[in-house]
């Protein structure tokens, strides 16, 4: 209830934020488009393993976004992302620890993978450093969505999970040409039960 109530307040905050800006002067070309790639770090809070048990929680993440900018300071911000994919793998006998709990594989060639991507929306602020350097800041709500699949010689199962929650993000904007900028960002999104960690980069087109 808290984190729903948290998410409902600060969607209230960015679009009274959006309200106020959409008054202030806009810049020449104020939408934006882009596209990125990054690495995803997804926290299953998984440690401990023993045996032949073995757990991966980095994979390749991909981003594709549009802004407006309000203000040279500030843009409004939509974006889907991929997280791509942690995955705990062992045999029968091995052990984990998960949330402070060890347990054990019961199963050969037991396989969990978790999946997760989200849509977000959020306020960007920006601070000019040089004519063609920005630094920036970004804070928002995601939608997200989490699918878990359990395999092994016993047999299978899934399950998928969703929710809203919050994330912030920060980086650097360098633009290249009048049309053209790239972007070196890291991010958090917090997904109820785990939390992902995003470093990357992007290339923007400025219409």
């Amino acid at each position: 209830m808290e984190k729903k109530l948290t998410a409902a307040t600060m969607l209230a905050g960015l679009l009274l934020g959006a309200t106020s800006l959409a008054n202030a002067q806009q810049p020449a070309n104020p939408w934006y488009v882009g596209f990125g790639l990054g690495s995803a770090t997804i926290d299953t809070d998984v440690s401990g393993t023993t045996g032949t048990a073995s757990l991966d929680e980095d994979d390749t993440s991909r981003q594709v976004f549009a802004g407006f900018r309000f203000t040279d300071n500030f843009a409004i911000e939509a974006q889907y992302n991929y997280f791509g994919e942690a995955t705990l793998s062992g045999n029968e006998g091995d052990q984990f620890v998960f949330d402070g709990q060890t347990f054990e594989f019961t199963a050969d060639n037991a396989l969990i993978k978790v999946s997760a991507d989200s849509y977000a929306l959020g306020l960007v602020g920006m601070a000019q450093v040089t004519p063609r350097v920005q630094l920036f800041g970004k804070l928002g709500l995601h939608r997200w969505d989490v699918d878990e699949s359990r395999t092994s010689d016993a047999g299978n199962a899934n399950f998928s999970d969703s929710g809203t929650d919050i994330f912030y993000a920060g980086g650097a904007q360098i633009r290249l040409l009048d049309e053209v900028a790239v972007r070196l960002e890291g991010s958090v999104y917090d997904l109820d039960d785990y939390e992902v960690s995003a470093i990357g980069g992007s290339l923007l087109f400025i219409f």
